[in-house]
């Protein structure tokens, strides 16, 4: 019986064998294993690897062809929730950890088809949902919920001297009882300085923050 050929093949997830084209054998139909000399038949191929198919007829059995199946089986991207913004905040402001080769997708549902452009405005309490793509499949979605906040006033210049060592925490500069302070070395930095690091003598900056949302 004439042997099947098989090209390599991509899928997206797991994949019933029918699905996985063989070139045609007349009047044979085809089984699937994993494995040159496995009897049991399998239906399925979940992840990638080597498989092997034979074609069946009512008499006679070929032997087995090679096929290269790739399942991409993408894990979930990395987003933590809920996320801090501003009420000003887009969807282009929405934090996820980037792979390498991979588009991240923002979506209003756990459904939704059509991903959200990256200037949607963010609403207050709402989830949103992100999966990334390549080369056409999509891994599960992450749910991540957003938190809005109203921006703070900026807070004055001020010098300040002190006679004792203290560290950034114990600075008072009478900013409002229900924001916090943020210190940074200059105003390009995002990552603000530790409260518990000792002051020492320099220029820094501070923004008054509202759950997540920084003032100027």
């Amino acid at each position: 019986l004439e042997l099947p050929t098989v090209a390599n093949q991509n899928f997206c997830t797991e994949v019933n064998v029918s699905r996985i084209i063989v070139n045609s054998v007349p009047g044979a139909t085809f089984k699937w294993y994993d494995s040159a000399t496995s009897t049991q038949e399998i239906t399925t191929i979940s992840t990638t690897g080597v498989y092997y198919v034979s074609a069946h007829t009512t008499t006679c059995v070929s032997d087995r062809a090679i096929a290269n199946i790739s399942i991409a089986n993408f894990t979930q991207p990395i987003a933590a929730s809920p996320q801090f913004f501003c009420t000003d905040a887009q969807v282009a402001n929405l934090m996820v950890q980037t792979e390498a080769g991979f588009t991240m997708n923002w979506y209003i549902s756990s459904s939704s088809t059509d991903a959200l452009p990256p200037n949607t405005p963010l609403i207050n309490e709402a989830t949103y949902y992100v999966s990334k793509t390549k080369d056409g499949c999509f891994s599960p979605r992450v749910a991540v919920r957003v938190v809005l906040s109203t921006k703070p006033a900026a807070l004055q210049s001020q010098n300040l001297i002190y006679c004792n060592p203290l560290t950034f925490s114990q600075i008072n500069l009478n900013s409002s009882p229900n924001l916090t302070l943020k210190w940074y070395r200059n105003l390009i930095d995002h990552q603000d300085i530790t409260p518990s690091t000792s002051v020492t003598t320099g220029v820094f900056y501070v923004a008054q923050s509202n759950n997540g949302c920084e003032s100027d």
